[in-house]
């Protein structure tokens, strides 16, 4: 619905533009094939996304576009752009016929036969108000922070400050409507081969080896150091100083050298932004990782290319995930579609130091704040999957 409303918001102040530089932008297909030259998002308007190096008008639907361009990959675009690149994803994705590859492409994929050759309609947008999903914020269905009396299942370990704490739930109230079923509330699902490591962080932190339990069926199992516990989104998360050596170290293994699609998933509560430089998610060295800039955007990297999108803020629980696919690199906050870069898909195997939750691998960029539900797959994952993922 974000979408929606920054479509009309965008069409409103053009209709105020004089008729003479009206016209032409209706001719060039809207704004969709017009956009300001960027670099990130951040150089472009609040209702547009930085796409191969042009603003775009953000969209979750085909209504939210002027008629003559459709929605994909969450901008608008020119039909006949948006038939050529479907056609291509199609065929760079024949013969992967996992299911979880299939779930990945459902939205990002369109079939070029669904897109309509007749006179484009020329209907006014509807300008009226949207409907927006309405919360329930008596009884959220996560586990709240509990402020003055926070949860340490370490009285062995130095206390973290808990001042700057606030509720735990989910920033529903950014989450865009999910389409689908709601996927099982099970969040680690060890019959499931594409899922290559996952971290609930509800188990005992004993500042021992394997501390850590990984709940996927290739035992990627962590050791922490300088960590604890605190309320999470879900149950426990697991709290990093912004220390040197505050941080957990997961072994090297074939099943976390990634090739082809991957999809990375965490809540992350921050407590401070670095001054300068970065703080570290998740790095595997030189292969995949998850950063936050002094900027104040994600970074979303695989291998030497990266996606910097997205707005890290302190003090509130944020849902990132990270998805490389064939036609790109996808990064999405709260469930909706923040940045996107076409990639190469190329995931580098080595080197073989071991991945690091909460600083950089091998070491230093730590990071200040808590980090919950993190998972890591070898698939990638679609816009509902990850919609819904950001609602528990």
């Amino acid at each position: 619905m974000v979408a929606r409303e920054s479509a009309q918001a965008w069409y409103s102040h053009l209709m105020l533009r004089p008729a003479t530089m009206l016209l032409p932008l209706l001719l060039l297909g809207a704004c969709a094939e017009a956009g300001a030259p960027c670099y990130t998002s951040i150089d472009c308007l609040d209702n547009e996304l930085c796409v191969d190096g042009r603003c775009r008008l953000s969209c979750k639907g085909d209504d939210d576009c002027f008629d003559v361009d459709v929605c994909r990959h969450g901008y608008c675009q020119a039909a006949t752009a948006a038939v050529d690149a479907g056609q291509a994803g199609a065929d760079a994705g024949e013969g992967d016929a996992s299911a979880h590859d299939a779930a990945g492409h459902e939205r990002r994929d369109q079939d070029a036969s669904q897109t309509d050759s007749s006179t484009p309609d020329t209907t006014t947008p509807d300008t009226t108000t949207p409907d927006t999903v309405q919360l329930d914020t008596t009884t959220p269905d996560t586990v709240q922070h509990d402020t003055t009396q926070p949860d340490m299942a370490q009285p062995d370990m130095a206390q973290p400050d808990t001042s700057a704490q606030v509720d735990g739930a989910a920033n529903d109230a950014f989450a865009p409507p999910c389409n689908g079923p709601a996927p099982a509330p099970e969040l680690c699902d060890p019959n499931d081969p594409a899922l290559r490591a996952c971290y609930t962080f509800d188990h005992d932190l004993l500042a021992a080896s394997d501390d850590i339990q990984d709940g996927s069926q290739y035992a990627n199992h962590g050791t922490s150091s300088d960590v604890a516990h605190e309320t999470g989104v879900v149950g426990l998360a697991v709290s990093f100083t912004g220390q040197e050596g505050s941080h957990i170290s997961v072994d090297d293994s074939a099943s976390l050298n990634i090739t082809g699609e991957l999809s990375i998933e965490a809540w992350i509560y921050a407590r401070s932004l670095p001054a300068a430089g970065r703080v570290g998610i998740l790095d595997n060295n030189n292969q995949y990782g998850l950063f936050i800039f002094d900027t104040g955007e994600f970074r979303c990297g695989v291998g030497s290319e990266h996606l910097y999108a997205g707005a890290a803020a302190t003090g509130t629980w944020t849902h990132i995930a990270c998805v490389l696919d064939d036609s790109g690199t996808w990064l999405y906050q709260d469930g909706a579609l923040a940045g996107y870069r076409v990639s190469s898909g190329t995931i580098s195997t080595t080197p073989a130091d071991p991945m690091i939750l909460g600083a950089n691998s091998p070491s230093g960029d730590n990071f200040d704040g808590l980090i919950d539900s993190l998972r890591i797959w070898q698939a990638s994952r679609s816009e509902d999957e990850i919609c819904w993922a950001a609602q528990r």
